[in-house]
């Protein structure tokens, strides 16, 4: 036996797969970490709430009006950001965010699936797996902070089932949880979600649930926040209109992870099940796997939480398998058998990865204040090959020409870019928050910018006579041989008309 046993090399499994993650998020994966529709009006609406000390409760970043209530169910992820980017520019972001990253899987997840599975071994191939399902939504905005409160949510569940008490700090900790939550984005619900589960399977949770639940009630929206984020789930049509709400394609990279995720919980409960050692927790297990498999194949959206969740029911099972498969192969292979439990033991005596992955979060932010980012050689910011720099520029010499601000029929992909590029000199139309535009809105757009039916009654209902599109798209094509309406500008990504 290894244990208390010095170990003269402290480098483990999850060691080597944390420096395997950080190159393969800094080389590969963040290069389109800030091409996220919203980042713009996020950052916008950050940097208005700490200039002005006040959260909005009607929309001030776009050319039109809205006479309702505009919930920003994300304003304290937007003054995050806001404020990162104002002490240290993007390379800070960037590296906050990263390390966010690395701390949810390798710190949180491994650290609870190790402590719950006792498996060393299974437990740092599921979180490397979690942590690869999840890069789908690696993306720079306010969601990504909800993935390490869900997964700090999930070890304090599994932590009281496996106790069987709920201790008195757990209260504060619960409270201070949804709270800070229910400010940062919406995901709080999954979390009310995934605690009702627990709480169904074990009534002394309920205090605690109902404490949870209250506490996202103080926001600055009250109950209408819960309302607006039902309300868009009701909508068929928003949730096919916005990519990360459609169904999860299967033959995707994320789609073969999630059938493998998936097919490791279906054979390791068919073993048991044969063996007749399944774990008496397994209905929970088996409700929180459906439940979440579901939600995740229905909208991508949810494929990290489902990564979250699935972790701790796979690490259980496993544990129980590997006790049968290891009495299996002693019969037959006593050697390799020995070795397995070994290098598990082995594995077991080390700092689980504390020290690289601390050391990794050290070397993100000492190289992001030097304007720099550790394996990063790409661009900052949104991308230029995505985003129209040079039109958007184009419209603001323009408007600082005439003394006014130039209001723009948009792309809707493009409308949190020209929110926070334009600099309040260019104003965009419409951008991807559907709370505040709504479902008739979005189709009109859609009917007439990418349809190009009657998009003269749209720019006359927004009032404007600019409009900036993407170039070869079928409106620009379109436009082009219209003889009132005017190219002002183009280049390789973005093309300007005007109407006479």
């Amino acid at each position: 036996m290894l244990k208390n046993k010095k170990i003269k090399f402290p480098f483990g499994i999850i060691d080597l797969f944390i420096i395997i993650s950080l190159i393969s998020l800094l080389k590969v994966q963040i290069n389109e970490f800030a091409n996220d529709p919203g980042l713009g009006w996020h950052l916008k609406n950050g940097k208005n709430i700490l200039q002005t000390l006040s959260i909005p409760y009607q929309d001030n970043m776009l050319g039109v009006k809205y006479d309702k209530l505009w919930i920003a169910d994300q304003w304290l992820g937007d003054v995050l950001i806001a404020k990162l980017k104002k002490i240290a520019s993007w390379p800070l972001v960037y590296a906050f965010f990263s390390v966010i990253y690395l701390l949810t899987f390798y710190f949180i997840l491994f650290r609870g699936l190790r402590k719950h599975s006792q498996s060393f071994f299974f437990s740092a191939i599921v979180s490397v797996l979690a942590f690869k399902i999840s890069q789908i939504h690696f993306v720079l905005r306010p969601v990504m902070l909800s993935f390490i409160f869900f997964a700090h949510l999930a070890v304090r569940l599994w932590d009281i089932k496996e106790c069987k008490k709920i201790r008195r700090q757990d209260y504060m900790i619960f409270f201070v949880l949804f709270l800070s939550w229910a400010n940062l984005h919406p995901s709080f619900l999954l979390g009310l979600f995934i605690l009702v589960i627990f709480t169904f399977f074990d009534l002394k949770l309920l205090p605690l649930s109902i404490l949870s639940a209250l506490s996202t009630l103080i926001n600055p929206y009250f109950y209408k926040l819960h309302l607006s984020i039902m309300d868009f789930g009701k909508s068929e049509f928003l949730t096919n209109f916005f990519s990360e709400w459609r169904p999860l394609e299967l033959f995707s990279l994320e789609g073969k992870l999630y059938l493998l995720l998936l097919s490791m919980f279906l054979v390791f409960s068919l073993v048991l099940l044969i063996s007749k050692k399944l774990p008496k927790n397994y209905f929970l297990i088996l409700v929180l796997t459906i439940s979440f498999a579901y939600l995740a194949y229905d909208s991508v959206r949810m494929i990290p939480f489902f990564g979250i969740v699935v972790a701790f029911p796979i690490c259980i099972l496993a544990k129980n398998v590997f006790k049968i498969f290891n009495v299996f192969l002693n019969k037959i292979w006593p050697k390799m058998s020995a070795l397995l439990v070994r290098t598990d033991e082995r594995e077991g005596n080390l700092p689980a990865g504390i020290y690289t992955l601390f050391s990794a979060c050290f070397l993100l932010f000492a190289t992001s204040l030097t304007g720099k980012l550790i394996f990063f050689e790409g661009e900052f910011g949104p991308s230029v090959s995505k985003y129209p720099y040079k039109a958007v520029d184009f419209l603001k010499k323009r408007a600082r020409q005439n003394h006014n601000k130039i209001k723009v029929a948009n792309e809707f992909d493009w409308g949190g870019f020209i929110t926070w590029y334009g600099r309040g000199r260019v104003l965009a139309t419409i951008d991807d928050r559907s709370n505040l535009h709504g479902e008739e809105r979005y189709k009109l757009y859609n009917k007439s910018i990418k349809s190009s039916a009657n998009f003269r009654a749209y720019l006359a209902e927004i009032n404007t006579k600019y409009i900036i599109l993407e170039v070869g798209s079928k409106l620009s094509t379109m436009l082009k041989l219209e003889k009132d309406f005017k190219s002002l500008y183009a280049d390789d990504i973005a093309v300007i008309f005007k109407k006479l």
